[in-house]
Parts: structure tokens; C-alpha cells; sequence
């Protein structure tokens, strides 16, 4: 901790991501309780949706794992559905080129 407060990064913020940052500070997020469980959910056989949340898990971790902080130092807005390359993705992967 700083002396004046707050924190003090130990590497450059392009080499920090928010899904680091929030794995750091809190649990993992889960969009649904029964992603988090290591045991079939039970209702699972009714449930319609399992795939769908755990794709949308899957979506929610490549976001937070693919925007640094220098990203949002940057003003770079987050991808939208529907883009096409117009995200912090695809210009990080233009930006090591």
C-alpha cells in the first residue's frame, strides 16, 4: 500500500487483466449458482439452459481476461454483440502485430 493510499501496480497495465484484477479482490463471478458447484446440478435434466449459461460463463471470463487496465486507461470501449473487430479484442491482437 502506498503512503498517500491506494495501491501500487507491480507490472505495466498491459500486462493486467480485469479478470486477474477481480480474482484478486474477490470469488469467481458465476452467472448461475449451479456453475460454481462441483456436482451436476439436480434439476438440471429440466432445466433448458445449461449449455446457454455455461456459454455465457464462458463469455463473461474471455471479456474480463481480454481487457487490461491499459485498456481502460485507453477509453477503449468493451465489445458489443455484433461488432466486427471494432473491440478491445481484435485491436490488442492489431497491437502486437
Amino acid at each position: 500500500m502506498r503512503r498517500s493510499g491506494g495501491y501500487s501496480l507491480g507490472r505495466p497495465l498491459r500486462e493486467i487483466t480485469l479478470g486477474q484484477v477481480v480474482r484478486a479482490m474477490q470469488e469467481p463471478i458465476y452467472v448461475r449458482g449451479c456453475l460454481a458447484e462441483p456436482e451436476p446440478c439436480p434439476r438440471e435434466h429440466a432445466c433448458a439452459l445449461p449449455a446457454h449459461w455455461q456459454a455465457l460463463q464462458g463469455q463473461i471470463g474471455a471479456f474480463l481476461d481480454g481487457t487490461t487496465l491499459a485498456d481502460v486507461q485507453r477509453g477503449r470501449r468493451p465489445f458489443q454483440p455484433g461488432d466486427s473487430g471494432n473491440n478491445a479484442f481484435s485491436r490488442r491482437e492489431n497491437d502486437r502485430r
